[in-house]
């Protein structure tokens, strides 16, 4: 990013790891580094207006519309 002039906002940025359940649980990792921006892993982010979870399951998401 830096050879292109770009610097990361970490507080607008989530990270979001994708696997089954049991490789989830497995992973030790917290949050991810990246330059001098930590950025911290999040069970669902939302993008384009759709949730994503960590198993791709849309639940999350069917949640959220369902309430509204």
């Amino acid at each position: 990013m830096t050879e292109n002039k770009l610097k990361l906002n970490s507080e607008k940025t989530e990270a979001l790891l994708v696997g089954t359940r049991q490789k989830i649980a497995s992973l030790t990792v917290t949050d991810l580094q990246l330059d001098d921006a930590t950025v911290p892993f999040s069970p669902a982010v939302k993008s384009l207006g759709v949730f994503l979870d960590s198993t791709l399951s849309m639940q999350t998401h069917i949640s959220f519309i369902t309430k509204t």
